[in-house]
């Protein structure tokens, strides 16, 4: 059984080789090919993909003009040969056991998709070198939940979709993530199922392919290495503004998708951890001068979308009175949602380890 792994790949010159490297490694007794997919790069990312490609007959390379992740992934899609399907960024890594141990369980099961947890690793060990984890240290097998057997978890639709929605705001909740990469997906998924243009494109896709599907199984072990801090920060002001203008009108997408296929209760519990996430994207881009106006942008979309619903999205089963209060204040106004903030950080939990840690010591004398 062949398995197509797909790359988008924007100018990541100094990563792809080690991403390559990751899925040659890979332990599976399952054909393998890779295609990457050039996405307009403007660095030496080209032709790196060039010599990949000419190195080994299992690569491809391909390039098209820039159009997000989303257009890239679908260049893959519909070039790929497998019966099976997985996606990797570019400046990311497998460890050697995620595509035999996701296709493993997904034919033992006869579940559509596999999912598995991820590992966040540093920017400056996605630039390492080395094998199998090029770079890092560690074997995911390490994590397995019992002594390296696989903890296989088979999921109905339902609890699929209420799972990418809560995240880990559950106890013991499977890590489903909006991302493509930290799945491996039946050919069969995709019909009829692309991915759009621009940013945050995977929002709605997931919820797609999820509603889609009959089951999915998870695999509770962590296979896939995520690069975190990629260099792209938050505090500017055009990534504030592209949540504002791309990330929002897509959880919004995804709202209207949810009610269309009759399953309005995801929609609360998705708004309260949405809310969660942008009061947080506020605080730091108004801590900042120069981010200080788009962020009042963003301010300004927050109280239009939790005004009207605040009772419904605060009373929705995974909600906390804590950050219920946060958002109370900010509706009421920003400057006293501010005010709480700065007051909370500054004193109440500073003065709170100090307690806690005057009580630890009392306790072990």
């Amino acid at each position: 059984m062949l398995i197509s792994v797909i790359i988008p790949c924007y100018n990541i010159e100094r990563y792809v080789e080690r991403c390559v490297r990751s899925v040659l490694a890979q332990d599976c007794s399952q054909e393998l090919e890779i295609l990457l997919v050039d996405d307009g790069s403007t660095d030496g990312t080209p032709d790196v993909c060039d010599r990949l490609a000419g190195d080994d007959p299992r690569i491809r390379a391909f390039h098209q003009k820039n159009g997000g992740p989303g257009t890239a992934r679908n260049t893959g899609i519909d070039n790929a040969r497998g019966e099976l399907l997985a996606f990797a960024d570019g400046d990311d890594a497998m460890y050697p056991q995620m595509l035999s141990s996701l296709a493993g369980a997904l034919i033992s099961t006869g579940a559509d998709i596999a999912v598995c947890p991820f590992r966040t690793v540093p920017v400056e060990t996605a630039q390492g070198a080395g094998e199998p984890g090029l770079g890092m240290t560690g074997s995911s097998a390490e994590e397995s939940t019992s002594e390296g057997a696989e903890d296989i978890r088979l999921l109905s639709r339902e609890e699929a979709l209420h799972f990418l929605v809560v995240e880990d705001e559950e106890e013991n909740a499977p890590v489903i993530q909006n991302a493509a990469w930290n799945k491996v997906y039946r050919r069969q998924v995709f019909e009829g199922i692309r991915y759009p243009a621009g940013r945050y494109e995977d929002i709605l896709t997931m919820a797609r392919i999820l509603a889609s599907v009959k089951s999915v199984c998870y695999v509770d072990r962590r296979l896939y290495a995520y690069t975190g801090n990629r260099g792209t920060s938050i505090m500017n002001g055009s990534e504030l503004e592209s949540i504002l203008t791309e990330q929002i009108p897509a959880y919004r997408a995804r709202n209207a998708f949810f009610e269309e296929i009759g399953h309005r209760e995801l929609i609360p519990m998705g708004d309260y951890l949405i809310g969660k996430k942008l009061l947080i994207l506020y605080t730091q881009g108004h801590s900042r001068r120069e981010t200080r106006k788009a962020a009042d942008a963003l301010g300004r979309a927050i109280r239009e979308w939790f005004r009207p619903r605040f009772d419904e999205i605060y009373h929705c089963s995974i909600a906390d009175k804590h950050h219920a209060l946060r958002m109370r204040l900010f509706l009421i106004h920003p400057v006293l949602y501010r005010a709480f903030t700065a007051l909370n950080e500054g004193i109440v939990l500073p003065l709170r380890l100090k307690l806690r840690g005057r009580r630890t010591t009392e306790e072990a004398a």
